[in-house]
């Protein structure tokens, strides 16, 4: 089984063959793919995705770049739809210093927040870790509800995702050292949240 664990098929460098794409997933044997959300509009178009294909979930969130657009009204509107049952984690979330595009205390404030509502809904999260330096220490960074966390990768071949497969870093104590330095490349040795 191949499970696709971090796809951005709403993109719009897909709307020429979404359709066709998608359908050579299920035939090479991918059978679950979780597209994830990055800002309020794609939670709506990652929702219709799911909705539209049975092999298709999401994962609604939004990332450190459109924090920004929240507000309480807006994170209520969030909690709302993580409640959708093809919603399975909320993502992607996190901290981004290297294209720095949201001051960093809005995004510090607003990735606690939606983890907060991970926990609260019992929940896993995918997060984006990219620091200031180069972007090459960023791996999309899953964390069960247990707390376990694990990074993936997915190997590019066409546009930015592609549903190849999925490489796990072969230790967890290697993410857990992968998250302590990017914590201490905020300059920061205390809690986040």
């Amino acid at each position: 089984m191949i499970f696709e664990s971090h796809a951005h098929y709403d993109d719009a460098a897909f709307d020429a063959d979404r359709e066709e794409l998608l359908n050579q997933c299920r035939q090479q044997g991918i059978e679950t793919i979780i597209n994830v959300s990055a800002s309020l509009d794609s939670i709506k178009s990652t929702l219709a995705l799911a909705e539209k294909y049975p092999f298709i979930y999401g994962a609604a969130g939004v990332h450190p770049d459109e924090v920004g657009a929240l507000n309480e009204e807006t994170f209520a509107w969030l909690r709302e739809q993580c409640r959708h049952p093809k919603i399975a984690a909320v993502g992607e979330i996190g901290l981004d210093y290297y294209w720095d595009k949201e001051k960093h205390e809005l995004q510090k404030y607003w990735f606690c927040r939606q983890m907060e509502l991970a926990k609260e809904l019992d929940m896993p999260i995918q997060l984006e870790v990219m620091s200031g330096s180069s972007g090459t220490n960023a791996w999309p960074i899953q964390v069960s509800r247990e707390g376990v966390a694990t990074a993936v990768v997915s190997i590019p071949e066409r546009y930015m995702h592609t549903p190849v497969e999925v490489v796990h870093r072969q230790d967890l104590e290697d993410t857990a050292k992968l998250l302590a330095a990017f914590v201490e490349s905020l300059g920061r040795g205390d809690k986040l949240c």
